[in-house]
């Protein structure tokens, strides 16, 4: 059975996972860790030169020793962009719609070759109109004489396939395929009834956070902002005046259902020595910073369009181990907040999502020959 070797991006780590999963859902993951690195900004390494020594050390913490013919990579959100597009067409007579039928939609359909920046690595429709009265995801075997399709192309920045291919270059793989983790995420942790009609989804990490509306197999919308779960600490940080650990460990202390001030403590060593803080003063500070992540999603719900969801999916290791916050989130855009995670023993939790997301996407392109990986061969670089 053949492998995925998957390389993940995230906002302050780096995992590298290897493995496969079985015909009956079973994930054989034969090695797999994740180690810190520099990160990006803006759509920006911090520190490229450094990024090869990152992935290496990330693999020989996997325990890997082999050779990766192909290597699968979690773009994250800030090196990509999303477009629309609407294809029609109408044939002669009724025929039974197959993989060859939604190539030439998908070939149709892209118009982004021109762009100087970008080059297209995933497409994937948000949903098909058969006749002008059935609307589905998936028309395979479907007969039709018209076919309506709302497609997404998602385009990746040419200046992060050049580095990523250095890199892979340099480690010896063979071959690199890119596939969005964020739209990975989506369509893998959700399942396709919550996707029909659309769904919010917000990804809010180390730091960075994504949001976007998944509607099918595609996006409507995906967008960006340079905050995360590292700022809460970074907050701590400058406000309170202490060190960046003992921010980080006050974090993973606070906890936001204490909402009047009761005199309670938080207990943190500070150079080594215990000092207290106010525990109602903490929690004001930590709220704060997350105002941001509510005024994010907000404006991003109210450039989406006609959309107007119930509920917000939450995902990312940003916030998952704040006790409260996803609460605080909720009580503040006055929406319920559902937290999504990987169905997947020991690493069902927020922080895999991207990771197990993305590697299913990659199991199946490895294991099939169907519309979908023969679009994605065309723009493999």
């Amino acid at each position: 059975m053949s492998e995925v070797f998957l390389l993940d991006v995230g906002s302050g780590k780096l995992v590298f996972a290897v493995g496969n999963k079985s015909d009956s859902g079973v994930y054989n993951v034969r090695n797999i860790a994740s180690c810190e690195y520099d990160g990006y900004y803006k759509g920006e390494f911090l520190d490229p030169d450094a990024l090869e020594e990152s992935v290496r050390q990330t693999i020989a913490e996997s325990g890997f020793r082999g050779r990766i013919g192909k290597l699968y990579v979690g773009v994250p959100t800030d090196f990509i962009k999303v477009r629309n597009n609407h294809v029609k067409n109408t044939y002669r007579s009724s025929r039974t719609v197959t993989d060859d039928t939604l190539d030439e939609l998908y070939a149709r359909g892209n118009i982004f070759d021109g762009d100087a920046d970008y080059v297209a690595i995933n497409c994937s429709a948000r949903g098909f109109t058969l006749d002008n009265k059935f609307r589905c995801i998936n028309p395979i075997y479907e007969q039709a004489s018209y076919i309506d399709a709302d497609l997404t192309y998602i385009m990746c920045s040419k200046k992060f396939c050049a580095t990523i291919e250095k890199v892979a270059s340099a480690i010896g793989a063979k071959r690199v395929s890119y596939v969005s983790s964020f739209w990975a995420t989506c369509v893998q942790l959700l399942p396709s009834d919550v996707r029909e009609n659309g769904a919010a989804v917000c990804d809010i990490g180390f730091s960075n956070t994504s949001f976007g509306i998944v509607v099918g197999d595609g996006l409507e919308t995906a967008v960006s902002k340079s905050v995360g779960g590292a700022n809460i600490a970074g907050d701590l940080y400058q406000v309170l005046d202490i060190p960046y650990a003992s921010a980080c460990t006050l974090v993973s202390k606070a906890n936001l259902y204490q909402e009047t001030d009761n005199g309670s403590c938080y207990n943190v060593l500070v150079d080594g020595k215990p000092q207290q803080f106010n525990s109602f003063g903490v929690n004001r500070i930590i709220q704060a910073r997350l105002d941001d992540f509510v005024e994010f999603i907000t404006r991003s719900l109210s450039e989406s369009g006609n959309f107007s969801p119930e509920v917000v999916y939450l995902t990312g290791g940003g916030i998952a181990e704040l006790k409260g916050a996803a609460a605080y989130i909720s009580r503040q855009l006055g929406m319920r907040l559902e937290t999504i995670v990987p169905d997947v023993p020991t690493y069902g939790k927020s922080y895999y999502s991207s990771v197990f997301g993305t590697f299913d996407v990659a199991d199946k392109l490895e294991k099939s020959k169907n519309v979908f990986k023969r679009f994605l061969d065309r723009f493999r670089r």
